[in-house]
């Protein structure tokens, strides 16, 4: 991930500076596969989908505010 992913995905609610020194003092070089795993709208085998008819799930709580572009608004709405 780039500094200008990171801003527009985590650090877009901040300054560039801030957002620049966030991605400088917590992001680490990773492989993608848990992101792209974790994308169930995208691949129906993928190990984090989840048992939406099993009834002993705990229950999920979203949260977010206007200005998130990770899980938008409209997403937690929905």
């Amino acid at each position: 991930m780039t500094a200008e992913q990171f801003r527009f995905a985590f650090g877009n609610a901040v300054s560039q500076e801030e957002s620049d020194e966030l991605f400088e003092g917590w992001t680490i070089p990773a492989p993608g596969r848990p992101l792209f795993e974790a994308a169930a709208n995208f691949n129906p085998h993928t190990p984090a989908k989840v048992d939406t008819d099993n009834q002993n799930r705990g229950p999920l709580l979203l949260i977010a505010s206007g200005k998130d572009h990770t899980g938008p608004e409209s997403v937690t709405r929905a």
